[in-house]
């Protein structure tokens, strides 16, 4: 059993770039990311035959230099999985699709320290994947790959870590923001337009978005981003 695990930028010359079975493997909440083989299956090989069950678990940006980029094989899928490149692999008869995405990119944050012992690859704010596992999840797992509660923003993320700074309205502004400004998480500006990316609760003439960008603040009439003058001198 893999959990709560990123396999990130390994590499095989033979099939299975970070994961080869030859068994019985669940694969769950798991992050398969940017590896790399000589021969077949840049992320997952799966052998003939063998079992594979797999859920909450992404497989996005692996290459291989035969066939299958993120995987090859046969899973019994046991819904909510993304899969950014479907060509070498196919789902069990059976499997339960719920939740399944497939030729869908997430963007994640740079390999880091974020906190546990290991390093790890969280979802950035507003990528496929973030808020859309298991609607009714319940624990165990208690707990992502660095320890910190496996939900956070009221429904679980696909793949081995919940969003470092989780954007659950998908509206660029993150909840840290929101929150600080007394602002809902959940409400991209539809019941509270000064709320939303292009509220100006300030009237400064600049939306909150723009001034989350410019790193200014939403709720301070004097303080915005102004290029005052540009000069250029010729050689």
């Amino acid at each position: 059993e893999v959990e709560n695990t990123t396999f990130y930028a390994n590499e095989a010359p033979g099939e299975g770039g970070a994961l080869f079975n030859q068994g019985n493997l669940g694969l769950r909440y798991s992050t398969v990311v940017s590896n790399a083989s000589g021969s077949d299956a840049g992320g997952l090989w799966n052998d003939a035959g063998q079992t594979l069950a797999i859920s909450h678990s992404m497989l996005a940006g692996n290459v291989a230099a035969g066939t299958g980029p993120d995987a090859v094989g046969e899973w019994a899928g046991e819904g909510y999985v993304m899969v950014a490149d479907t060509n070498g692999w196919n789902f069990a008869g059976g499997s339960d699709l719920t939740g399944v995405q497939l030729e869908v990119q997430p963007s994640f944050l740079p390999l880091g320290w974020y906190g546990g012992v290991t390093r790890s690859l969280p979802l950035a704010g507003g990528s496929p994947g973030q808020d859309e596992g298991d609607p009714d999840f319940v624990a165990p797992p208690a707990t992502d790959q660095r320890g910190e509660p496996r939900v956070d923003g009221g429904r679980i993320d696909l793949g081995a870590c919940e969003s470092f700074n989780p954007d659950d309205d998908r509206d660029e502004l993150p909840d840290t923001r929101e929150v600080g400004y007394g602002y809902d998480p959940f409400d991209p500006g539809i019941t509270n337009v000064l709320a939303g990316p292009l509220g100006d609760p300030d009237e400064d003439g600049f939306d909150n978005l723009s001034e989350f960008i410019a790193l200014t603040r939403d709720d301070m009439s004097n303080d915005y981003f102004q290029v005052s003058s540009v000069s250029s001198t010729q050689a």
